[in-house]
């Protein structure tokens, strides 16, 4: 993950690897799912993201004004998005790796580094989040 938020930077130590299945719907929208830990539970949402007429871009009104945007991907194993939010008049930036294992091939997070500062993050703003079995989509 990288991000420009400062509340995401201050406590990026305490953050965990999140799951999200993301769906495409017949109608051409998004539906993403989540489950993220938190400390001491597990917070489960979904949001239905629409097309927003530029190839691989999608907005979602659903908890604060969203842009996704596919960045990368080979189709199988991984793609990577560049995320923006829109959060008490600042607009947040976000660039995600997601993978369809927990194990992310060393190549592939080179990758995702490289993607990160060529879309303008730092070191210091970039890192990979630590896997967790504790918070999974599907279950109570």
């Amino acid at each position: 993950m990288a991000s420009d938020s400062e509340s995401y930077l201050q406590k990026k130590d305490q953050l965990k690897m999140a799951m999200a299945s993301i769906e495409v719907r017949g109608d051409g929208d998004l539906k993403v799912s989540f489950a993220i830990p938190t400390p001491g539970r597990c917070m489960k949402f979904e949001s239905i993201y629409k097309p927003t007429g530029s190839p691989g871009e999608y907005y979602s009104s659903d908890r604060g004004n969203k842009t996704v945007r596919l960045v990368d991907t080979d189709g199988s194993s991984y793609m990577v998005v560049f995320a923006t939010r829109e959060k008490e008049g600042k607009t947040l930036h976000m660039l995600r790796l997601y993978s369809r294992t927990q194990w992310v091939r060393p190549k592939i997070k080179l990758l995702f580094k490289r993607l990160a500062k060529l879309n303008g993050f730092t070191d210091e703003t970039i890192w990979i989040l630590p896997r967790q079995e504790e918070c999974r989509l599907g279950e109570p």
